[in-house]
């Protein structure tokens, strides 16, 4: 038993409560309560009023998230753990880009463009931690037809006309794009970069070559106590060319010309990628490839809404006819109609009345239907029934996918550090409460 128990087990009580021990005649102090949201309200107001940018993690979940915050629908992030070209077939297709993680070295200068195509959407990196949104901006801004959401497209069309350098500044200032980026910051994470930054600050200032600017070693600086960071890159497919967009960059580069189907682009982005590699061969440094593609969600919701409305039309149909085509279903029609879906889904598959109602049969179909006697439409409703059990298939692991991506953002996000940095200070208020648990756990 320790000295608190035996202290606990001895003290005094009054009507079978425990009395408060005094203290040399007087009252102690009470100990102070863990505050319940402080640390997380806290952690708001810092985030909110914070300068920088955080460091994002390459996890597809993060980016996911944020995409579905900036308001973007109809693309996604998944990992590549394949650098194989054919691979990529069996990714939901178009593949609109890749953003490629590695320690950072400078390229030559003569491979950017001197001025950036007026065609192209291309932003600088003019704050530490912002290449992995910016590399993820870099590639939407240029999807054709992207639904970007009303805040993107907005700013989209606002910087458009901006120099690279210009849309970096306008980046770092979007508060909306800010905020979300931030919201996967720790207390840590922020007084690391802010300690960083002063670093930085404090050694240009003392150095004797003031205005030199180098942002990091080249490849052939021979420093062995150096070890760069790792960045963010975007490889885009741009109208037959394969562009590298790198907020270090001053200007784009373009990497080559691409003929062919929409997929053949990334035989050059790969051929470029494997290049790059090729340079830390003799190094242990890790890489990340993440592609940014098409989400087939909506496809596959809009698909499931389409079944439903077909089957409806052609119970109409049927009942129609009276009662009697019941007689005519087999009990392969009927167990299979148990689990079908033929209303409103919105708990499961976030389907709802108004998106059933809205849905257009094409006309084949009806012209089909038109023609059909019942044992026809029994064998028409029998199909669409077996293609349903497909579609929600497909549809719930989209969404158990996306619900996955959520809960892996929210248990990143949620900061412990302010609470355990509270427990820890009331742990110390308390004479010999430490101590006695580092001696418990030495045994």
């Amino acid at each position: 038993m320790s000295k608190l128990e035996q202290d606990q087990k001895a003290a005094p009580t009054v009507n079978g409560n425990a009395a408060t021990p005094q203290v040399n005649g007087s009252l102690p102090h009470k100990p102070p309560k863990i505050p319940s949201t402080q640390p997380t309200e806290a952690m708001a107001q810092d985030k909110a009023a914070w300068g920088g940018f955080c460091e994002i993690e390459s996890d597809p979940a993060f980016f996911n998230v944020m995409l579905r915050e900036f308001g973007i629908s109809g693309i996604r992030v998944q990992e590549v753990y394949s650098r194989n070209y054919e691979d990529f077939f069996e990714m939901a297709q178009p593949v609109h880009g890749l953003i490629f993680l590695f320690r950072y070295h400078e390229d030559p200068d003569e491979n950017q463009e001197n001025d950036c195509p007026k065609h192209i959407w291309f932003a600088n990196q003019t704050q530490e931690q912002l290449c992995a949104t910016l590399a993820m901006l870099n590639i939407l801004n240029n999807v054709p037809g992207a639904d970007l959401g009303p805040h993107l497209q907005s700013f989209k069309e606002f910087t458009q006309d901006f120099t690279p350098a210009l849309k970096g500044d306008a980046v770092c200032n979007f508060q909306f794009m800010k905020t979300i980026h931030n919201s996967f910051a720790r207390k840590i994470d922020m007084l690391d970069t802010d300690l960083r930054l002063k670093n930085k600050y404090d050694g240009a200032k003392s150095s004797k070559t003031p205005n030199k600017r180098r942002k990091f070693p080249k490849a052939d600086d021979a420093d062995e106590f150096y070890e760069p960071g790792m960045h963010y890159i975007a490889l885009v497919p741009i109208g037959g060319q394969v562009w590298k967009l790198d907020g270090m960059d001053r200007q784009p580069s373009m990497v080559d010309m691409y003929t062919g189907t929409e997929i053949e682009w990334l035989k050059v982005a790969l051929n470029d990628i494997e290049k790059r590699i090729a340079q830390y061969q003799d190094s242990v440094y890790e890489f990340g490839l993440l592609a940014v593609t098409h989400d087939p969600t909506v496809d596959y919701q809009e698909r499931l809404v389409l079944n439903i409305k077909k089957l409806n039309t052609v119970h109409a149909r049927l009942d129609g006819y009276g009662d009697g085509w019941s007689m005519l279903e087999s009990d392969e029609d009927r167990n299979l109609m148990r689990s079908t879906i033929t209303g409103a889904a919105a708990p499961l598959y976030d389907i709802t009345r108004e998106m059933i109602d809205e849905a257009a049969i094409d006309d084949d179909f009806l012209s089909k239907l038109d023609t059909a006697s019942p044992e026809d439409m029994l064998k028409m409703r029998l199909d669409l029934a077996k293609s349903q059990e497909v579609f929600r298939r497909d549809l719930q692991e989209a969404l158990d996918s996306t619900r996955s991506d959520q809960e892996r953002a929210d248990q990143h996000r949620f900061d412990y550090g302010p609470l355990l940095t509270t427990w820890l200070r009331m742990l110390a208020e308390q004479e010999d409460v430490l101590e006695e648990i580092v001696n418990d756990v030495k045994g």
